[in-house]
């Protein structure tokens, strides 16, 4: 019972959502099933981790039969009882998203009081339902879209009941379907863009996308903030070969000053649309751009962008150490990791902690310490594998250990290679960073001469992580 669907979704409810689910199972108008409610009583007792070891299918059926052992359990039963609260689980967290959606409820309102034949009532909440668009001041596709439908109403009801008097303005209608269209639009645009520079693929873009980028920037002015900022992020990838910065800082300040009134699920995308185009920009060599991708990441930790419901996505956690460290903003970056390490998942808690310590201690000359705590952690997933491994080559070439690092070099090389989960371009910038590494290592050993030409490389090999840590150390041999 530990993984079922059921389990899982209780799990990653809140303590509100899990007392507000409670309510709803016990009101009469949502539930009449008593044995569905009971079924949730005893599992809430084990929330939020129902261990496996105490939620197990025959305990449970014992606990809601009494006067059963568990010889006597009943699988069909049990699944039964386990469709029956998924089912009104399900219901429970649509109606949430459909109750905290007020303009939603009303459109809703509005199309059943629109089958009643009462016109002077309808069209009282039609104009509620302007006056509440207006109040909410969000942007985006849910409310575009709503907007539409409401202008709908509004033009049904004219037509039905106003047609004689007056001429139909549509100007609205044509808006709100305007601005809904072309939204989507860039945003699917962006994510075509975006993912041709994280698999360095070239995608066959889809013609009406092209339009409307082109559309959009020749009435660039007259569109809303939100799809502003998309397009700015869509030219910034499209042309990412060019010196585009004034577009960069632009997108960034739409996004700051406006990204409030922009619904969620916008504001997200476009902070991390904005690092993923300065990532691509420090990777290509334009260093500032790592003060900006850590200034964004500040930005979105004070809005709580970077949390998943109440938990700190480890990967979120590691990005955000890394990039205070690379900005030498050490004592901002320990004070966050003691800050935000409690919100990170209990089962992930000690390694992401062990990992990230370790980091800081290099970046403190603390090469020791920091190695015997990548020695001694269990790795997460690949990403973080691999992350330690680079940490420890780098750990090695500080120290000088010779026969260490180059067979750690060889033992990392062969590891790369036998990743299965990761795109070919990626294991190839892990491959050409340790060949990288390992030419500047035989330099600094003096096993070679210095030579311009080691710049030249850096510069010219593609793809390759963590390239300015290389032209820091190539730098320090000058």
């Amino acid at each position: 019972m530990h993984q079922t669907q059921l389990v899982r979704l209780l799990s990653k409810l809140s303590p509100q959502d899990l007392q507000a689910f409670k309510k709803y199972l016990m009101s009469p108008f949502f539930n009449t099933h008593k044995e569905t409610l009971d079924f949730f009583l005893i599992l809430e007792r084990f929330y939020p981790d129902f261990e496996e070891d105490k939620v197990n299918r025959e305990f449970v059926f014992t606990e809601l039969y009494p006067d059963k052992t568990e010889d006597d359990y009943n699988d069909s039963q049990m699944r039964t009882l386990r469709k029956y609260l998924l089912n009104k689980l399900t219901h429970f967290l649509a109606y949430q998203s459909w109750k905290n959606d007020s303009l939603a409820v009303q459109l809703d309102l509005i199309d059943y009081l629109s089958t009643l034949g009462e016109p002077k009532i309808l069209e009282k909440y039609i104009q509620r339902g302007r006056s509440l668009a207006k109040q909410k001041e969000l942007t985006g596709s849910r409310m575009f879209a709503h907007q539409f439908d409401l202008e709908i109403h509004a033009l049904t009801f004219h037509v039905e009941h106003r047609s004689r008097k007056q001429i139909a303005d549509l100007s609205a209608n044509h808006k709100y379907l305007d601005w809904f269209f072309f939204l989507n639009k860039l945003k699917l645009y962006a994510s075509s863009l975006n993912s041709e520079l994280i698999f360095n693929e070239q995608i066959v873009q889809n013609p009406t996308a092209e339009f409307s980028f082109r559309f959009v920037g020749d009435f660039f002015e007259d569109f809303p903030p939100v799809i502003q900022a998309y397009y700015l992020g869509c030219k910034l990838l499209k042309f990412r070969e060019k010196d585009l910065d004034v577009d960069f800082y632009r997108m960034k300040e739409i996004v700051r000053s406006c990204g409030e009134n922009f619904e969620n699920e916008d504001f997200g995308n476009l902070y991390v649309l904005l690092i993923s185009i300065a990532n691509q920009k420090y990777i290509s060599g334009n260093g500032k751009y790592i003060e900006e991708m850590f200034e964004v990441y500040k930005d979105m930790l004070e809005h709580k962008l970077l949390f998943d419901g109440e938990i700190f996505p480890v990967h979120n956690y590691k990005n955000l150490v890394t990039l205070g460290l690379r900005n030498n903003q050490l004592e901002w970056t320990e004070e966050f990791m003691e800050e935000y390490i409690k919100f990170v998942p209990v089962s992930y808690r000690e390694d992401v902690y062990t990992y990230n310590k370790a980091h800081l201690y290099i970046y403190q000359d603390r090469f020791s310490d920091a190695l015997k705590l990548l020695q001694m952690m269990k790795f997460l997933d690949t990403f973080y594998q691999l992350g330690a491994k680079m940490l420890q080559l780098k750990i090695y070439y500080e120290q000088s250990d010779v026969e260490t690092f180059f067979n750690f070099a060889k033992t990392f090389q062969n590891n790369i290679r036998r990743q299965k989960d990761l795109p070919e371009s990626r294991k190839k910038a892990y491959d050409n960073f340790v060949k990288l590494c390992r030419n500047l290592f035989r330099v600094k050993i003096q096993e070679k001469d210095f030579s311009e030409s080691i710049l030249e490389e850096i510069e010219m090999t593609q793809p390759i992580i963590e390239k300015h840590w290389l032209k820091d150390k190539l730098n320090q041999m000058v």
